[in-house]
């Protein structure tokens, strides 16, 4: 197998690696399997990466890049009242979903990525918080209900985490929860507009 290679292998060991773990999770990932895929030789990988789990995080940051924006998107998507943009950005939570489920699984549902992120390694996901997003959208109306909520420095530190009141994690948790419901189709709901009012339902604002 030639060891040269046209274009940017990085990006399409990216591209590559997700569908290989969407198939053959990460237990049975290699970058050796990886490298066949891509028609290189099994020891083109490793200029990029120094390991499958570096590899693993880069694409587990590389979604949640993706995750933030599309959560970025949804707000910027109205010029409405906070409780507005939180619905947008809510929607946007769940069709970012419903449209990448692999990424759900990968991101949410791994305790092997879970191991990664919490373990050594030097290479976490290098991504903007998309929970830091959730928390400056949810502000103004913590305030408006006079709710005191402190953004915390590192949204990844449990002490932080623990001065969260439970008020303002309260939509994050719904959507969430809603978002595995309808991906793992365990809620016998279809189309965009039952989709939409459910989302709308879940969010009402006197649920907060």
């Amino acid at each position: 197998m030639s060891e040269y290679h046209h274009g940017n292998l990085k990006q399409q060991l990216l591209d590559e690696g997700l569908k290989l773990l969407s198939e053959e999770g990460i237990k049975n990932f290699s970058l050796r399997k990886l490298a066949r895929r891509c028609n290189v030789s099994h020891t083109s990988p490793y200029r990029h990466f120094s390991s499958k789990e570096e590899l693993i995080l880069a694409i587990a940051g590389e979604i949640q890049n993706k995750f933030n924006t599309a959560l970025k998107e949804g707000l910027a998507s109205t010029e409405g009242s906070a409780e507005e943009k939180l619905n947008a950005m809510g929607k946007a939570y769940v069709y970012f979903f419903l449209e990448n489920p692999d990424y759900l699984d990968l991101l949410f549902l791994s305790p092997e990525l879970q191991e990664m992120v919490t373990g050594e390694h030097e290479h976490g996901p290098d991504d903007e918080s998309s929970f830091m997003t959730y928390l400056m959208a949810v502000l103004p109306i913590t305030k408006e209900k006079d709710i005191d909520l402190d953004i915390p420095e590192d949204p990844t530190c449990i002490e932080q985490m623990q001065t969260i009141p439970g008020e303002a994690l309260q939509p994050w948790c719904l959507i969430h929860g809603l978002t595995i419901l309808l991906v793992k189709k365990a809620l016998p709901v279809q189309g965009k507009e039952a989709v939409d009012l459910l989302i709308d339902q879940v969010l009402n604002k006197d649920h907060f």
